[in-house]
């Protein structure tokens, strides 16, 4: 490989390190011959994949292709690889869980009748809690009536090129 592709500003990093020793292991097993240009290629493309993932992928293809592998066979046999943000796939819901719940529902029906859930015909405020709801509107009604209030009522001031100051009307 020449000094162009290795120079000073583009160092090999481990992914570049893998590739580079199984494009050699490659192209002899397969019998050809790689020019700089093919390894900067095949190099530039897989540098940010890991490179655990990388031998796995690389040694697939050494059981798996006839032929030098293109880019599309090493990122096909590469490893799934999920981090920590990936969200986990759906749980699937096997026949026999839903046999199961139904058959629970069934056994349960009479008591899930009787026992009607604890918050129905309940409202939840911040000062009182859970209360049934004809005396929590009791009670928000009893705290905004004794809430002070000013006997006059509130307006914006009016300003404006047209009004007067001290006129109550637009006169």
């Amino acid at each position: 490989m020449s000094s162009e592709f290795l120079g000073p500003s583009n160092p090999l990093n481990e992914s570049c390190r893998v590739t580079l020793k199984w494009l050699a292991l490659l192209a002899i097993h397969f019998r050809v011959e790689l020019s700089d240009l093919e390894m900067q290629i095949y190099c530039g493309a897989l540098e940010k994949c890991d490179p655990q993932a990388l031998e796995i992928s690389f040694q697939k293809c050494l059981h798996e292709c006839e032929f030098l592998p293109k880019l599309k066979d090493i990122h096909d046999r590469m490893p799934e690889t999920t981090s920590y943000f990936e969200p986990e796939p759906p749980m699937s819901t096997a026949a026999e869980d839903k046999a199961m719940w139904a058959h629970l529902m069934e056994e349960n029906k009479e008591w899930i009748k009787n026992h009607p859930p604890d918050w129905e015909n309940k409202r939840w405020t911040a000062e009182d809690g859970w209360l049934p709801v004809e005396e929590s509107w009791r009670r928000e009604a009893a705290r905004e009536s004794s809430k002070r209030r000013s006997d006059k009522p509130w307006h914006a001031p009016i300003k404006g090129p047209n009004i007067r100051e001290g006129s109550g009307s637009n006169h």
